[in-house]
């Protein structure tokens, strides 16, 4: 079937797999291409939640790739926190606040991962924030103080860090799904190898 006899969010999910396979292979412009093309796909369907969600994912699955690359070019830099950008307002449009919360947790560590502590800040705090005014249980907590440590580690405040980080240790010990549990002791053990 050509392209255009999909439903909108399928248009949309098309150009994923291409993004990340580009992305594996240090083109970025090849994958920021395809993301500009997901982005219009989804605009000309404005009316349509789904395909607001398929941006939503298709994006944060590119920056989350695009994050973990240990050697990212300048440009590849860009690229992540613009897709990291485009998850965060697709489900400003569409989702509830987790998801929001769960974006901005995004973007957080994208921002510093790219050094950029005083961006990952705002975004940090926003999630912290957010965790707060719901109610979040351990588990969303545990995230949202590991992007403040993440966030301040970026950007110099090591006493920020270190705060962030204990209430980060309190939260991750409300865990009880045993895999979320190690990747949760595996992400404070990162942050305090950092730390000192």
């Amino acid at each position: 079937a050509a392209l255009q006899d999909l439903p909108p969010a399928e248009q949309v999910r098309a150009h994923a797999n291409a993004a990340l396979a580009c992305a594996h292979r240090g083109d970025a412009d090849g994958a920021q291409a395809l993301l500009e093309q997901a982005t219009d796909q989804a605009a000309r369907h404005d009316d349509d939640p789904q395909a607001a969600r398929a941006l939503a994912a298709l994006a944060h699955n590119l920056a989350a790739h695009l994050r973990e690359s240990p050697a990212r070019s300048p440009q590849a830099t860009a690229l992540m926190i613009e897709a990291a950008t485009r998850s965060r307002a697709a489900w400003a449009s569409v989702g509830g606040w987790l998801e929001i919360e769960r974006a901005d947790w995004h973007l957080a560590m994208c921002h510093a991962a790219a050094g950029q502590g005083e961006d990952a800040l705002v975004h940090a705090r926003a999630t912290v924030a957010a965790c707060e005014a719901h109610g979040a249980d351990g588990f969303e907590f545990c995230f949202a103080w590991q992007a403040l440590a993440e966030a301040a580690l970026a950007a110099g405040q090591a006493a920020l860090a270190r705060q962030a980080r204990d209430a980060m240790a309190a939260r991750q010990a409300e865990v009880t799904d045993p895999g979320f549990a190690a990747y949760a002791a595996e992400q404070l053990a990162a942050i305090d190898a950092r730390l000192g």
